[in-house]
């Protein structure tokens, strides 16, 4: 980008806008939670502590296994064909078939940059700068809004997103930026309002309650009081240091705030300059500059809707299901009526209708009003890829599973649109474990129980447990205590005998010698017997608390468990601190990686 725009860009955003100031450069703070503290260890938590990571302790497991239906087929290679035009790349290594078009984004840099600042980035300008270089590569990732961060694989992404531009650069010498979309248009409220966080001994699940406005797009939401009044529950059973930090990002969750904004707020102040570019496709600017493919979704609406007739039909033929459930008639396009959605759909001839509403009309008169006033249509979750790699010029996209599969579907888009198609990475899936349970998950090893069994549970997981227990020395103990008390018995009954030829009256005592040493054996059994059942419930207990925090509910980690709260137990406060553990210990490779994090010194 010109310098001349830059600079343009930080002095409107400097006098026209006030810049947030993130918790750690501002003086303002919640009483409330700063004046509670009452430490209790939570059964998920850990202390706080700054650590360090070894790559030669990471454990890779392969990700296919794991996944079922289209995303398997996927990344197993039986279907990739229908990812075409997208070009499937696992590792950094295939370069190759990374495609490096050169792209004018310099109105998207502008657009980028401003909202980057308003949000507190500091290395905003930075990135803006080489992403209207006309020769940089981006690579997209994104995930909707979720209270608090999200989960850990929101994290994952994101900082994936940078390793893959960092590896793109050094491998073809051309700038990378990675650019993450926040799904601001999206409306599952479910799946956005709530959060996992076990810090304490508080309950961990953090929820901004019941959705009181369906189908209102998460962009055009703003935070009431319940967001901070969950922090402030949760802070009352917290460390005083995790009391200090949630009071930070109550500031930045504070009631009145946009709900986006206060999800990028709290990726830039936390990840530091592991924070990608990030947007937001509510923002006027990007609207504006996505009009043209909004209106090129509408004029092939209908040769759409045929191809993706056709890429279900194969699906279903080949035994799977659509990851997005076939709705014929139906556009990729919402329209927004007071910031609620839309599905816009298809009549016979020229005109269409809304999903839910009395409005319709021709299809040239919808050209036209998305033309006029872009900000009131947006894509569906088929239709997006496409309008994001449009507006972007991606190089390689970024997407987790649910997305892979989506994209089987979606590829017809981009051939459909005459959109350029990029190269597709599946991000890398983590399981982060400290020193104590990786030492535990080796033992285990050593017993038989594997850890995709342990990950597995039900059945599978009982029947290696119970195979341990036998493994610990039960048969050998029972059997060895059999021929000690049959020999025993025998050569007692020579001693008796000898005892009575040496006097009869000597008998008694015989036999009470011989009850006396098997009743010894007997209670010497009972005492084995019982340290190996306790020894049994230890090994058993230690089986579910490590499942609990692998899989927490019968959850993957990752899907579960928020990254602040790992951020927070990990990173001693320091802001950039986890992000810059995580990003130096994963591998861009799709497989499961369990991550051991050692702990240092106290922050």
């Amino acid at each position: 980008m010109p310098r001349s725009v830059v600079d343009s860009v930080c002095r409107e955003t400097r006098d026209g806008c006030r810049p947030y100031l993130s918790p750690q450069r501002s003086r303002a703070a919640n009483p409330g939670i700063a004046a509670t503290h009452r430490s209790v260890p939570h059964a998920m938590a850990l202390s706080t502590t700054s650590i360090t990571g070894d790559a030669e302790q990471r454990i890779v497991l392969p990700i296919g296994p794991r996944l079922g239906g289209l995303a398997r087929a996927l990344v197993d290679g039986e279907r990739r064909s229908w990812l075409d035009p997208l070009r499937w790349v696992s590792s950094p290594e295939e370069t190759q078939r990374v495609e490096l078009p050169s792209r004018d984004r310099a109105a998207v840099a502008a657009a980028l940059l401003r909202r980057n600042l308003e949000w507190g980035s500091e290395d905003a300008a930075r990135r803006a700068d080489r992403l209207a270089d006309p020769r940089c590569l981006v690579v997209a990732t994104g995930q909707q809004p979720v209270l608090f961060g999200g989960p850990q694989l929101v994290l994952s992404k994101l900082l994936a997103a940078t390793a893959w531009a960092e590896a793109l650069e050094r491998a073809t010498g051309r700038p990378a930026e990675a650019v993450f979309w926040i799904a601001s248009e999206d409306h599952d409220w479910d799946e956005a309002a709530s959060v996992y966080l076990p810090l304490g001994s508080g309950d961990p699940n953090l929820s901004a309650g019941e959705d009181e406005a369906p189908l209102r797009i998460l962009g055009r939401r703003t935070l009431d009081e319940r967001p901070a009044a969950e922090l402030q529950r949760l802070a009352e059973h917290a460390s005083e240091h995790d009391r200090r930090n949630l009071a930070e990002v109550a500031e930045i969750y504070r009631p009145g705030s946009n709900w986006t904004d206060a999800f990028a707020r709290l990726l830039v102040a936390r990840l530091g300059r592991r924070c990608p570019l990030l947007l937001d496709p509510c923002e006027p600017e990007i609207k504006r500059l996505q009009s043209k493919t909004l209106v090129r979704l509408a004029e092939r609406g209908d040769a759409i809707d045929v191809a993706l007739r056709r890429r279900d039909e194969q699906i279903v033929d080949a035994g799977l299901s659509p990851q997005v459930a076939p709705q014929p008639g139906w556009s990729l396009l919402f329209a927004h009526q007071d910031d609620r959605r839309h599905r816009i759909g298809w009549n016979d001839g020229d005109s269409w209708h809304l999903r839910g509403a009395e409005e319709t009309g021709s299809r040239s008169e919808l050209k036209r009003s998305i033309a006029d006033s872009p900000e009131q249509y947006s894509a569906t979750a088929l239709g997006r890829p496409a309008l994001q790699d449009a507006l972007l010029g991606t190089s390689l996209l970024l997407v987790g599973p649910g997305e892979l599969a989506y994209l089987a579907q979606a590829s017809v888009v981009y051939e459909q649109m005459g959109i350029d198609a990029p190269a597709v990475a599946l991000r890398p899936q983590l399981l982060l474990v400290d020193e104590r349970r990786r030492q535990q998950l080796d033992e285990l090893t050593g017993l038989g129980i594997e850890l995709e069994t342990l990950l597995e549970g039900g059945d599978a997981l009982s029947a290696a447990a119970a195979a341990a227990v036998a493994a610990r020395g039960r048969q050998d103990c029972c059997g060895e205590y059999g021929a000690v008390e049959e020999s025993l018995r025998a050569r007692c009954e020579e001693l008796e005998q000898a005892v009575r030829r040496v006097d009869e009256q000597l008998a008694p005592a015989a036999e009470k010698t011989r009850e006396h040493i098997l009743r010894g054996l007997d209670n010497l059994r009972r005492r084995v017997d019982d340290c190996l059942a306790r020894s049994d419930r230890e090994l058993r207990e230690r089986i579910d608390a490590l499942r609990e925090h692998l899989v927490p509910g019968g959850v993957l980690q990752e899907r579960k468990v928020g990254w602040l709260a790992l951020d927070l137990i990990w990173s001693g406060g320091r802001p950039g601190a986890y992000a810059e553990l995580i990003s130096s210990r994963m591998t861009l490779d799709c497989d499961l990686q369990v991550l051991t994090l050692r702990r240092g010194g106290e922050a």
